[in-house]
């Protein structure tokens, strides 16, 4: 299917969905590999991870093309975070196959997250969450995926090392719709960021980003 769409959030982000449907060589065609990351992907043993790569570059590459500018590959911190090479401009990338996302803002850092709801989810929540975000989610797997995946977000948009989910990242309550704007805290170091997230519920999987 490729490139489902791209949404863009405001004049300084946007962000796109890919259903993968193809086959590695498709992309090996289509992505010009820049020198630097032919040695990263050489490295993915695993057929899906290797198209999960992939569509994730043919994503930043639509995005960056769609702002008029030229893709230059990917390369990723000490902290394993994504960067555009050569552009200025903040990434984060996600993916639960078949699906990859990718969100781009050309000043700030972001964060986006995909996840598909499932039970087992509900007997790991007091890992993550603390006694008041477990009172809100009340066992139901959507709101406790919503909140999974948008600390999964947070995470990404920090983009450090060494983050308690349970302790570092706060979700603030939200009326459970299809689609929606949810406020989390990020706590580290004597310090509290406020963030807006989007939250998106599709038939088959939830997508969180941050919203700047």
């Amino acid at each position: 299917m490729s490139l489902k769409f791209i949404n863009h959030i405001n004049e300084h982000s946007s962000w796109g969905l890919w259903e993968v449907t193809e086959e590695i060589g498709h992309f090996l065609v289509s992505n010009d590999l820049k020198l630097e990351e032919d040695s990263d992907y050489s490295s993915i043993g695993n057929h899906y991870k290797k198209l999960e790569w992939l569509s994730t570059r043919a994503i930043a590459k639509c995005l960056v093309e769609d702002r008029g500018m030229v893709y230059n590959g990917i390369r990723k911190d000490t902290y394993g975070k994504p960067h555009l090479n050569t552009l200025k401009g903040e990434i984060s990338v996600t993916h639960s196959f078949p699906y990859v996302a990718v969100i781009y803002h050309q000043n700030s850092p972001v964060g986006c997250d995909l996840e598909k709801p499932r039970e087992k989810i509900l007997k790991i929540a007091k890992k993550f969450l603390d006694d008041n975000e477990l009172m809100f989610s009340n066992q139901d797997v959507i709101k406790t995926t919503i909140l999974w995946s948008i600390k999964e977000s947070l995470y990404k948009l920090h983009g450090r090392k060494f983050v308690v989910f349970k302790d570092d990242l706060e979700v603030s309550p939200f009326k459970l719709e299809k689609e929606g704007i949810i406020s989390a805290k990020i706590k580290l170091n004597n310090t509290i960021e406020t963030v807006d997230l989007q939250y998106i519920c599709y038939d088959d999987f939830i997508i969180t980003y941050s919203v700047r």
